[in-house]
């Protein structure tokens, strides 16, 4: 059984290999401590998956904007960030495109997001990112990672990416 959980880590980490073989292996300097400290602020969130998972949603471009209106590092839609939006900098404004304010409301969504889920087995981190991709209703209509391709492959390719990306010297 081990050697073949060993082989689908190869086959993932190989087919995901050309999505993060030209990102940087290191979080971007100007984000390391707002990923670490949003975090921090949730029991059981690594600051390497948060990471991972800002690089696949925004490719750490605080003013991208998605075709579906998703906006932001943590591409945020609307309804999402007016429900779950932070003000991350205490500035007293949650801005969609200020990175201090979408790092720490990506991770308190996450940390919603993985209390919500905590009764469904399975690795909690796969459930998490699954309901940020495809809502956390399917997540639980189908008790597990929905068997959408999207959504698989957002998770599979932000828990490998999260092996191999550093946060680095926080300054």
């Amino acid at each position: 059984m081990a050697a073949a959980g060993a082989g689908a880590v190869v086959a993932l980490a190989a087919g995901v290999g050309v999505w993060h073989a030209r990102q940087p292996q290191v979080v971007p300097s100007q984000y390391r401590a707002d990923v670490v400290a949003a975090a921090s602020r949730c029991p059981g969130l690594n600051p390497r998956l948060l990471a991972a998972q800002l690089e696949r949603e925004s490719g750490w471009d605080p003013m991208a904007v998605s075709s579906k209106g998703a906006k932001g590092l943590a591409q945020f839609l609307p309804r999402t960030w007016q429900a779950y939006a932070v003000d991350g900098d205490g500035d007293g404004r949650k801005d969609v495109f200020n990175p201090k304010d979408a790092i720490a409301s990506a991770g308190h969504l996450d940390c919603v997001l993985l209390t919500q889920l905590a009764f469904l087995p399975g690795n909690r981190m796969r459930l998490m990112l699954a309901a940020y991709n495809a809502g956390p209703g399917a997540v639980i209509a189908y008790h597990g990672v929905p068997p959408y391709g999207e959504t698989r492959d957002y998770v599979d390719a932000i828990m490998a990416r999260a092996l191999v990306l550093q946060i680095g010297p926080l300054r």
